[in-house]
């Protein structure tokens, strides 16, 4: 079974279970209206070294 087949499986599950949230996954699966491709635009990004990531995580991690 594919991605798509279970992705349509798994959305007709929904649909039944709950319409809202079915509703709003199928609105926003179905917008094409965003700009860029991440596959080629994630190169771009800036990269940070894992000392730089952990000092981040534990600044947040501190009490206020």
């Amino acid at each position: 079974m594919n991605t798509q087949a279970i992705l349509n499986e798994k959305m007709a599950e929904l649909r039944h279970s709950d319409p809202e949230l079915h509703a709003l996954l199928d609105k926003i699966l179905k917008d094409k209206s965003g700009e860029g491709d991440y596959t080629t635009d994630r190169h771009k990004l800036p990269e940070q070294d894992i000392k730089a990531i952990l000092k981040e995580i534990q600044q947040a991690r501190k009490p206020k």
